[in-house]
């Protein structure tokens, strides 16, 4: 019971969000929405099509939506009290995209995470809904359990790294709230390792000395390496390799880069791609996701 009292909150709020569209002289063909949750954020991309051009239409954002970005790309923002409404007119469109990030869709009880969206204001006969869950999170409850996921839908999928989780007009027969439970990975299984270390420390001291000695001239180079990358680079292709290079061989997120070198999505593509072609950076997809690193000699 407590669960559903937490759920049916989150939804109350979040209907907000649920935009109601409003588009004049064509009805919505298709609406499609994508959800990639990265540090505490879901990166909201959504797609509308219509049966004709429209002059006007409507849609709803979250107070706090960031990186936002449309096509076509002008629109007016109204500020309302407890959202922003987004307005296109005089336009003659027959499809809108929006992009934002906004972490209001998100509610975390313990080691418990809520992601909560509604689609029950979107009037399109087609529907298309998919949730991409962070790096290693787990769902809360077995899959055949019917808890984790709402409406129920047996399209889930995972590249060993990632969940995803997708919904079609077929799935919101049985309810247009949308609800994934799930847990994020777990930050306290390092703990057991940092206390093995800590008692050998004391013996293997002088091993650890020496290998910092042996390791410096690397770590020389390397920086060295890293120097040397941005000393022909300027302005955002430069801040994307001193970025790249301190988080190490493990690389970003290619959201996480969007945000960390407040970049647009349009334009750090662009840029991505002419470090590519230099050869300064490799990409790594992980299904629609792409994880971005230096490449090493």
């Amino acid at each position: 019971m407590e669960l559903i009292r937490q759920v049916s909150a989150i939804v109350a709020v979040l209907l907000l969000f649920s935009a109601l569209a409003t588009a004049a002289s064509a009805e919505m063909q298709g609406y499609s929405a994508s959800y990639d949750i990265l540090d505490g954020k879901a990166y909201t991309d959504l797609a509308f099509s219509f049966g004709g051009n429209v002059s006007y239409f409507e849609w709803l954002l979250p107070k706090d939506a960031v990186l936002v970005e449309t096509s076509p790309s002008y629109f007016e923002i109204a500020e309302l009290k407890d959202s922003r409404k987004l307005v296109f007119r005089n336009g003659g469109f027959g499809s809108i995209r929006i992009s934002y990030a906004t972490d209001s869709l998100l509610q975390q009880s313990g080691n418990t995470v809520f992601f909560v969206s509604d689609v029950a204001q979107v009037d399109a006969p087609k529907k298309s809904v998919s949730v991409t869950l962070p790096e290693r999170a787990t769902l809360k409850y077995e899959l055949e359990a019917g808890r984790s996921i709402v409406p129920l839908t047996g399209e889930v999928s995972t590249d060993g790294k990632r969940i995803k989780v997708w919904w079609t007009e077929e799935d919101f027969q049985n309810g247009n709230s949308i609800l994934v439970i799930y847990s994020p990975a777990n930050k306290s299984s390092s703990l057991p390792v940092v206390l093995v270390v800590l008692v050998l420390a004391g013996l293997a001291g002088f091993y650890i000395y020496r290998r910092k000695q042996l390791a410096s001239p690397k770590v020389s180079t390397l920086q060295a390496q890293d120097s040397a990358l941005t000393r022909n680079l300027f302005d955002d292709e430069k801040k994307i390799v001193e970025l790249l290079s301190s988080s190490g061989e493990e690389g970003l997120w290619q959201k996480q880069l969007e945000i960390k070198a407040s970049i647009s999505k349009v334009k750090l593509s662009r840029k991505l791609r002419s470090l590519e072609q230099k050869g300064l950076i490799e990409k790594i997809p992980f299904g629609n996701a792409n994880k971005i690193r230096l490449k090493r000699p």
